[in-house]
C-alpha cells in the first residue's frame, strides 16, 4: 500500500492536506481524504537540522489559489448583480391611490357687446314654454256649425270618370267666439293656414293641434235671449 500526501495548499488552504492510498506504487487509488493538521502533534515535527527551531514549512507563493482567479470572482460578481437585478425587477411596486378628479371649472365667457348669442337648450325650452297655450287663437272659443261637401266631375265615362278639382270640395265651418259673443266665422282650411293641425275622429268631433297643445271640437246649440236669433254656443271637452 502507498501513501500519498498533499498540502492543500494550491486550493487556499495551509492547514490541511489531502492523504490518497493506492494499490502499490502505480496502482489504483483506493481511498481519498482530507485531514486537518493537528495542534497536539506538531511539536513532534522539528527540522532534520541541528537548529531547535519547528520547521517553518514554506508556502508556495507562486500559487494563487483558484477561488482568487478572475474567472471566479467574475462569475460571483455577475450572479450577485443579476440576482439583484432580478429581486429588483421582480419586486412588486407599492399601489399608489389614484389622484382626485377635479371637477372642471364653469369658464365664463365675456362677449363684447352686441355678439350674437347662440341659443342653449334651456333656452329654447323656455322660449317654448313661453310660446305654449294653442297659439294665437289661446283666448277664443269654437263651436262647429256644419260642413259642405261637393264632388264634381269633368267626364264621366262608362266606367270610369274625371274629378272635377276645382268645384270638389270639403269644407268644415267653424264659429269663433268671445266669451259669449261671436266674433267670426271661417272653415278648417283657414284654420290650416295659420299654422294648426286639423284632424277629423268622427262625425262632428275634431281635434285641433298647435304644437303640443290639443283641443277637441264638437257640436252643440244653445238659447240666445229672444230678440236675437238662435245662435251656436261652443261646447268644450
Amino acid at each position: 500500500m502507498t501513501y500519498r500526501c498533499t498540502k492543500n495548499t494550491a486550493m487556499g488552504s495551509t492547514s490541511s492536506y489531502t492523504k490518497k492510498v493506492q494499490d502499490g506504487c502505480a496502482g489504483e487509488v483506493v481511498n481519498t481524504s482530507t485531514r486537518f493538521y493537528k495542534s497536539e502533534y506538531f511539536p513532534f515535527y522539528k527540522s532534520h537540522s541541528q537548529s531547535n527551531k519547528q520547521v517553518q514549512e514554506a508556502e508556495a507563493k507562486d500559487i494563487r489559489p483558484f477561488w482568487k482567479r478572475w474567472p471566479v470572482v467574475g462569475t460571483v460578481v455577475l450572479l450577485s448583480l443579476g440576482l439583484v437585478f432580478n429581486i429588483w425587477a421582480w419586486w412588486p411596486e407599492p399601489e399608489q391611490p389614484p389622484d382626485p378628479v377635479k371637477p372642471p371649472q364653469p369658464v365664463q365667457a365675456q362677449l363684447p357687446d352686441g355678439t350674437p348669442t347662440v341659443d342653449t337648450a334651456e333656452t329654447k325650452a323656455k322660449k317654448k314654454k313661453k310660446a305654449s297655450g294653442f297659439g294665437p287663437l289661446e283666448d277664443y272659443d269654437f263651436y262647429i256649425t256644419g260642413y259642405a261637401k261637393q264632388i264634381a266631375y269633368a267626364k264621366r265615362l262608362k266606367y270610369a270618370a274625371e274629378l272635377d278639382r276645382d268645384l270638389t270640395f270639403y269644407k268644415i265651418y267653424i264659429d269663433v267666439y268671445d266669451g259669449r259673443d261671436k266674433l267670426f266665422s271661417f272653415d278648417h282650411l283657414d284654420l290650416v293656414k295659420i299654422g294648426y293641425q286639423f284632424e277629423v275622429l268622427s262625425d262632428c268631433v275634431y281635434r285641433v293641434t298647435w304644437e303640443e297643445t290639443e283641443r277637441i271640437f264638437t257640436c252643440g246649440q244653445r238659447e240666445k235671449p229672444s230678440d236675437i236669433l238662435q245662435q251656436n254656443m261652443p261646447v268644450h271637452i
